[in-house]
């Protein structure tokens, strides 16, 4: 009976893990962040004209014309978010919740400083730019949990043996 200790994993093994969860998040982050995006906007204005019934209104049409148009806004802030999830998970191990969260926020904050909305509230900010900045960060950390509940367990054991 062979008693040597267990093989790390290969680099292979890790990079392919990491690929995985980073075709995850290129494929159902940016529909998910379109919908986060259109039913924050929905709620910002709930009583500016914008009834709580017309939430589903704004769902469907985020559905119909915002997931095909949001790849070309989200893959990129998407392939962030996953690549950033799928190194650790390949090569470090679990990503916790607060993990996911931290990601989301920061691919959030990177895309609205990429946009030139203002990020941080100063003298200088207008209400209506920290909103959208808001529901930029809404838009990009919402997909990142998402995308990450199906992932989390995705993961390079340091035995080798993979998870997910």
């Amino acid at each position: 009976m062979d008693q040597s200790p267990p093989r790390p994993p290969s680099f292979a093994k890790r990079a392919l893990r990491t690929l995985a969860v980073l075709l995850l998040f290129l494929v159902l982050g940016p529909p998910l962040g379109a919908l986060a995006f259109f039913l924050s906007i929905g709620l910002v204005n709930l009583g500016h004209g914008v009834l709580p019934e017309d939430l589903v209104t704004i769902g469907l049409f985020a559905l119909i014309y915002g997931v095909p148009l949001s790849y070309m806004m989200g893959a990129a802030p998407a392939a962030l978010a996953g690549l950033a999830i799928g190194l650790w998970q390949g090569f470090v191990g679990r990503v916790a919740l607060p993990g996911a969260i931290a990601t989301g926020a920061a691919t959030g904050v990177g895309l609205t400083a990429y946009s030139g909305t203002q990020v941080w509230p100063s003298s200088t900010a207008e209400a209506p730019e920290l909103v959208i900045a808001g529901v930029l960060v809404a838009t990009c950390l919402v997909p990142t949990v998402l995308c990450w509940l199906v992932v989390r367990n995705w993961r390079v054991a340091p035995d080798g043996s993979s998870r997910g």
